[in-house]
Order: structure tokens, then sequence, then C-alpha cells
């Protein structure tokens, strides 16, 4: 079963913060945030996204780079493996966030106050819509609880369509393709026995109460200091259903309606859109313990299609970075 936890009840050591990462935009870092946010240990940091392992490869090729000259010079053995280096990395990144200001509190010199008296501040919560270089993760923050929240393929693809006028072809890749970086990094984090748990947005939404206590187990936290009523009638932040009612979707808290139910976005679609996600995702979607639509007719033409399609985005994006690399060239000779 890929879906599963590696569990610790002492999973916060030292005041980590707690990292969630979304498969990608609209997979619900925004309500499991807002969720653990009411825990009285918890807090979410003033910074709406991190991205801090969106940009982790970087760092990565830094050490490296280092510990080649260090080899050279015949001092790697003083100075210590890579990974020394990785884990400084990550830690001044979790100082830093655990110096910023919090939803709930915004008296800094306060709370730095406390925190250098060791009266545990409340644990920072951080957040980022992307799995983006997600194997790195434990090599910067070996010892942080990791939360990977992910959504029906679909859901998020109509969503992002819906919220930011994107194309289905490019949404539907997106989502396979960072469906398989969790897929491909779950295999090491099982191996090293890391600290993490996937999760789904469905499950959080139908089943709140049984999930979060899920989640409190697994990141050592008290469910008894939590107030489930309040999770269940939470606020909605960035629903793409703004984008019908008003012309355009906003991040702030809105009153959540009776007939509020985001499972099902996809609902309207074709079978022409199905069979495309099925094609290209589908694999996936089954991984995570979601199930296909299917169309049983004409098999032979719909795979015809799909092939058609494949070779038509490849072609195009074949032609559009030949054009930026001549385009490219062009203004270098400018110069």
């Amino acid at each position: 079963m890929l879906i599963e936890a590696k569990k610790d009840s002492k999973s916060i050591l030292n005041n980590e913060p707690i990292f969630i990462l979304g498969i990608s935009q609209r997979s619900g870092t925004n309500f499991l945030s807002d969720l653990l946010s009411l825990h009285p240990d918890c807090d979410a940091t003033l910074i709406p996204e991190d991205f801090f392992m969106a940009h982790a490869d970087l760092l990565i090729k830094f050490a490296d780079s280092l510990d080649r000259i260090w080899q050279y010079w015949k001092i790697d053995k003083i100075v210590g493996s890579p990974e020394k280096l990785y884990e400084c990395f990550g830690s001044s990144l979790t100082s830093f966030l655990n110096s910023q200001e919090t939803k709930h509190n915004q008296q800094t010199e306060s709370y730095d106050l406390d925190y250098s008296l060791n009266k545990s501040p409340k644990i920072r919560i951080t957040k980022t819509p992307s799995v983006k270089n997600l194997p790195y993760f434990f090599k910067l923050f070996p010892y942080s609880p990791l939360l990977i929240i992910i959504r029906d393929g679909r859901s998020v693809v109509e969503s992002s369509v819906k919220t930011f006028d994107r194309s289905y072809e490019q949404e539907i890749r997106a989502w396979a393709n960072a469906a398989q970086t969790i897929i491909k990094a779950e295999t090491e984090f099982k191996k090293f026995n890391r600290k993490y748990l996937i999760v789904k947005y469905e499950d959080i939404f139908t089943k709140t109460e049984k999930e979060l206590n899920n989640i409190f187990s697994f990141l050592g936290l008290d469910a008894k200091k939590y107030d489930f009523n309040k999770a269940l009638n939470l606020p909605v932040r960035g629903s793409s259903e703004l984008k019908e009612k008003i012309g355009k979707v906003h991040w702030q808290t809105v009153e959540k309606s009776k007939d509020f139910n985001p499972l099902m976005r996809y609902s309207h679609w074709n079978k022409g859109l199905h069979q495309r996600f099925n094609w290209i995702a589908g694999d996936y979607l089954e991984m995570f313990g979601y199930t296909q639509q299917t169309c049983s007719n004409n098999k032979f033409w719909w795979h015809l299609w799909n092939r058609w399609l494949d070779i038509k985005y490849l072609g195009f994006k074949g032609v559009y970075r030949g054009f930026k690399h001549k385009i490219s060239r062009l203004f270098a000779n400018l110069n």
C-alpha cells in the first residue's frame, strides 16, 4: 500500500517545524495548514509558501561542488561528508522559520524572548504546493516531520485550469510528473525509515476528525487539546468556486456554504478528458488509491487519438524550444 506513515510518537524534536508539501497547487496545502493551526501548540508562519524544497537542488549542488574541491585537497576526511553541509543548510533554514512571526502572534519581541527562555514556543507550520526536489528533503531536514498531501488528479487539474487559466494537457502532465516524484521518493524514504506521512485531501475533508487524529499521532501532538468543532466549521480559503461567483480567486477566508463540495470538480468531464487523463496519469491515480473512469468502447481509436495528441504536444514543445534558442542567440549576438 502506497499511502502509509512512518510513525514516531516523538516526531517533533527541538521544536522542528512541520513541513507540508502538496503534490501541486490546488491540492489542499492551505486547508491542511489552517486545520493544524487550530491546535494550541502550533501556528503557521506569515510566509504564505516557503518553497525551500523547490530550490533545494541549488544547495545540494553547492555542497557537492565544495566536496569535490575538498577531495582534491584531500581534506574531505577532516571536514566531513557533504551530508554535514546539507544538514547545516537545513538547520539555518529551520532557524529562519523559527524566527518568523506567526499568524496568531504578531509580537516578535515577546515571542523571541519566550523562545530564548525555552518556554516551548509554538511549533511552526510551513507549506509549499510542490514536491519538486522531494528526494532531497531529509538531506536538509533529517529531524523534521513531513506531511505530503495528495488529491485526486482530476480535481487538481480542473481546479488549476479554472483558477489559473491553464491548459488541461499542461496540468495533467504536471500532476503525473509530481505523482511520479512522490512514488520514487517514497521508495527511498521507506528504506531509511524517514518521518513522513502521506495524506489525502478527500479523507481530510470527509473524515476530518479521524484523519486529524492520525496526523496528531504521527506528529506527537495531543489531540485532546484540539477543538474539532472549529475544524469542522473551518472557513474556506482559495476555492476555485470563487471564479464562477466573483470572477476571480482570492486567498482570504470565506464562510463555508452548506453545499460546498470540492470532491468532484471534474464531474462535468466528457469521455475525451477522462481518456486523456487516464492515458497520461491513470496509473498514478490508481497507485494513490483512486479509481479511473474508463470507457470500454472504441479502445483502438482512443489509443490512436492519444498517440496523435502526444505527438502534437511533443512536437509543439520541440518547435517552441527551437524558437526560444534562436531568439536567445539573436539577443546574445546583439549584445
